[in-house]
């Protein structure tokens, strides 16, 4: 994990080796993942010390959840359900031998199970350099010349550039039945919290609500409100309690038996509490989907 050793390789940021276009693919296999949910704050490579300016007229990266053991032959098969985490023109001035960002602008969210693959392609690269990569660890697939192509230009078992993912590991996951008259449990976890008081919300819309320079991906709606006071503890339970040791818990929705109900989407998130904390706010949680069916 050191971003100033290792051998140096020209895919994917060297326009020498891309010349108009190309792409790259990496598997990252779950057992350098930490093995828990997360969501992805950020993605850094480690250039090495012949990095100059790197410019593409589009940059896109994807990540997609991979159940396999190797990359494929065919490019989209190892992307079979991508979440596009950065999409634009793309000038990146990094400083070798360092964790240099991206700075990626959409969010990605890990199950803490399967293997995971990146897609970055780009079109009309010019300046850039090497990366560090060590051997053993990451599987590539690499195309140049299209964007578009089906299979890749080549692929080596072990040599994909060093790789960082800043995460952050406060989750909340719906599970049970999510059917009129069922049950469904929202699953928090905050590790680093563990002890701290905490406060779910649910709402129509995805707001965002400001606190600060953070923000709470929920909509101040009545839902949110009736959630906030406790004011139907009859269906919503355990929306604020403490969290366990390990930081987390379990809020439940009793989803009321009224076919009304049947395909209303609604939001959940939670916030941990703290004395001195940013508006006594600790931690602030991804919100999660629920869709009502019959």
């Amino acid at each position: 994990n050191t971003p100033s050793a290792g051998s140096a390789n020209a895919i994917p940021f060297s326009s020498s080796f891309m010349k108009v276009s190309g792409g790259y693919q990496a598997l990252y296999f779950a057992k350098y993942l930490t093995g828990k949910a997360w969501r992805l704050k950020e993605i850094s490579f480690a250039p090495s010390s012949n990095f100059t300016t790197f410019t593409a007229s589009k940059l896109e990266i994807k990540l997609s959840h991979f159940t396999g053991s190797a990359l494929t032959g065919v490019l989209a098969n190892n992307i079979p359900n991508p979440v596009t985490v950065f999409s634009g023109a793309f000038t990146w001035s990094p400083t070798p031998g360092t964790w240099s960002t991206i700075g990626i602008n959409s969010n990605f969210v890990y199950n803490g199970t399967d293997n995971v693959v990146m897609d970055l392609r780009y079109a009309q690269g010019s300046g850039g350099g090497s990366c560090y990569y060590d051997r053993g660890a990451i599987p590539r697939n690499w195309t140049y010349g299209t964007t578009t192509g089906t299979a890749p230009s080549g692929s080596d078992v072990n040599a994909g550039i060093k790789t960082r993912f800043t995460v952050d590991t406060t989750t909340i996951a719906a599970s049970g039945s999510p059917a009129v008259g069922g049950t469904v449990d929202l699953n928090l976890s905050a590790p680093g919290d563990g002890g701290l008081p905490y406060q779910v919300a649910s709402s129509l819309g995805q707001g965002p609500i400001p606190i600060g320079a953070r923000s709470l991906t929920l909509t101040l709606d009545g839902l949110f409100e009736i959630t906030v006071k406790g004011l139907v503890p009859m269906i919503f339970s355990k929306y604020s309690a403490l969290l366990d040791t390990n930081g987390t818990a379990v809020a439940r929705i009793h989803l009321p038996k009224n076919s009304a109900l049947i395909g209303v989407r609604f939001y959940s998130a939670f916030v941990t509490l703290k004395q001195g904390a940013p508006f006594g706010i600790q931690t602030i949680s991804p919100n999660a989907l629920v869709t009502i069916t019959k």
